[in-house]
C-alpha cells in the first residue's frame, strides 16, 4: 500500500530499510520521515535531520529508438535530473535522558510499505506503519516530548509536568553550521 498520498509528517518506524551510506543497517534510528527537502531520523537520545539541496541540474538523455534523446523532446519538454546535491546533517543529542523512557505512538497512517532494498545483511522490511505522531514518556523526570506536524511542519514540545525541572533538558548540537 502507497503511503505517498500523504504529503504531510509522518513517523515511520525503522525494521531494517533504513541503512547509512555503506550500506549497514542502523538500528539506532526506531522512526523516520521527510518533508520538503528534510530528512529527519529519531533515535532513543536524538535525531538527525538531514537537509538535501539540489546545487545544480543537468538534461537527461534517455536511450530511446537506438539513439540517445530526451524522453520528453518530443513533446518539447526537458528532462532535468539533479547534478550536484550538497547534504547537510545535523544531530541533536539528549543529554542525561531517562533511560527508561519509553515511545508512545500516535494515530497509525491508514496502510504499511514493504522494503525489500535493506542493507546488507538484513531481511526484507515488512509490514512498516507510520503514525502521525510520537511522544516520549517521561524523557527526563516529569517531563515529556512530543513530535507531530503543525502547518505541515515538523515540530516537537518538552512537556514540563508541575514540579518537574525544566533545567534537566540539555541539547547538545553537532553537525553542519547552517543558517
Amino acid at each position: 500500500i502507497d503511503l505517498q498520498q500523504n504529503k504531510g509528517i509522518i513517523f515511520k518506524e525503522n525494521k531494517g530499510q533504513i541503512h547509512d551510506q555503506n550500506n549497514n543497517p542502523r538500528p539506532d534510528i526506531l522512526f523516520s520521515g521527510e518533508s520538503k527537502g528534510l530528512i529527519y531520523h529519531l533515535k532513543k537520545d536524538g535525531l538527525h535531520y538531514q537537509i538535501v539541496n539540489v546545487d545544480s541540474w543537468k538534461n537527461t538523455e534517455n536511450f530511446l529508438n537506438d539513439k540517445f534523446i530526451s524522453k520528453n523532446k518530443i513533446q518539447g519538454k526537458t528532462d532535468k535530473t539533479p547534478d550536484k546535491i550538497s547534504i547537510y546533517r545535523v544531530d541533536v543529542n539528549w543529554k542525561n535522558t531517562n533511560k527508561n523512557t519509553k515511545i508512545e505512538v500516535g494515530e497509525q497512517i491508514q496502510g504499511y510499505e514493504n522494503y525489500y532494498n535493506v542493507a546488507k545483511g538484513s531481511k526484507p522490511a515488512l509490514n512498516v506503519k507510520s503514525y502521525k505522531s510520537l511522544v516520549y514518556r517521561n524523557i527526563y523526570e516529569g517531563i515529556d516530548l512530543k513530535f507531530y506536524e503543525s502547518s505541515c511542519e515538523l515540530e516537537y514540545d518538552f512537556i514540563v509536568q508541575p514540579g518537574a525541572d525544566f533545567r534537566q533538558i540539555q541539547l547538545e548540537y553537532t553537525g553542519a553550521e547552517i543558517s
